[in-house]
């Protein structure tokens, strides 16, 4: 693939963030004819706006919510049966470097192959057929190319987002649960409530989430808050 251009037109200023800086992104297509790659939202830290966008894209329904709107706008690559996310280290939104913005800014542009590695493990637990591709835009600046099968539920593009961020520091050798559990400060937090739902999974319990016009506003409907329907068999 030749070297792609970024097109970002949007302003991620506007939005209304839960989680407000650090490894974060958004929904983009890629026009190979033009090597161009063309955000289709604000990159955003918070993981939730990827739920809008998944539900829209399912159901036809527009959100707007929190100073994000969406609508359906075929996005994904059916043909080749993947979408994209443009991920980067985001500082706080209108106010500049976080703390932790140089460590993290590193630990991206040092790690991304780590962290491709990182999720393309589940994916083979969770038998996806297609793996995550990363590939280096420019600068902080990451293309993760991946299988729909994470668009599949507002629960799992939650755990692709949280995934792909906790696998930051991940060193490729670690067993990837074992990684998790050592994890500190708030995704330590969201890790230990995740846990159990991610192990089901792990051991092939993966429930099937139905998504309809009729639905609730999806914004915080993530693998934290997704009711886990135990009485359900298997579903890929």
């Amino acid at each position: 693939m030749k070297q792609l251009k970024l097109i970002d037109k949007h302003d991620r200023s506007k939005l209304c963030e839960g989680r407000s800086c650090g490894f974060g992104g958004g929904f983009a297509v890629v026009n190979t004819d033009k090597s161009e790659v063309e955000m289709k939202m604000p990159a955003t830290a918070c993981g939730d706006f990827l739920a809008e966008v998944v539900h829209s894209e399912k159901t036809g329904k527009s959100w707007s919510i929190y100073g994000f709107q969406t609508k359906k706008e075929n996005i994904y690559d059916l043909k080749n049966g993947v979408t994209h996310i443009v991920n980067s280290i985001l500082p706080l939104n209108n106010a500049g470097k976080h703390a932790e913005y140089d460590k993290e800014f590193a630990a991206l542009e040092k790690n991304w192959k780590n962290i491709e590695k990182f999720l393309n493990w589940f994916e083979n637990k969770f038998d996806i057929k297609i793996k995550t591709k990363i590939s280096r835009i420019e600068e902080n600046k990451y293309l993760f190319t991946f299988s729909l099968w994470w668009t599949n539920g507002t629960y799992k593009i939650s755990l692709y987002k949280f995934l792909s961020r906790a696998a930051i520091y991940y060193d490729g050798k670690q067993d990837p649960v074992e990684y998790l559990d050592k994890l500190t400060s708030n995704d330590r937090y969201h890790w230990n409530a995740m846990r159990t739902k991610v192990l089901d999974m792990l051991g092939g319990f993966i429930p099937e989430q139905v998504m309809t016009i009729n639905d609730s506003c999806p914004h915080n409907l993530g693998i934290i808050t997704f009711h886990w329907p135990r009485e359900l068999n298997k579903v890929k």
